[in-house]
């Protein structure tokens, strides 16, 4: 498995992200993903429920991983352009 993967969540059934990282292992249900937010080659998620997150990925990587799974772009967009 990559570092950042898209799946089932078995515990509740909703599309989520698999995340691996130096602290460890996370996993983020897509639906609950409140905003994400660029910062330059890193991406902040923040969710719902859960402390905010730091990825070594690009935000148009996110949304690229994301998309597939027909995530609205429109709202990484705008909450990169609220900050």
């Amino acid at each position: 498995m990559k570092n950042l993967e898209v799946f089932i969540n078995p515990s509740t059934g909703l599309k989520a992200l698999y995340i691996i990282s130096r602290s460890g292992h996370r996993i983020i249900d897509i639906e609950k993903i409140l905003f994400c937010k660029a910062d330059r080659n890193y991406t902040k998620i923040i969710s719902e429920g859960q402390p905010e997150i730091i990825i070594p990925k690009s935000l148009c990587v996110l949304e690229s991983i994301i998309k597939r799974i027909q995530f609205f772009a429109l709202q990484l967009f705008l909450s990169d352009k609220l900050k």
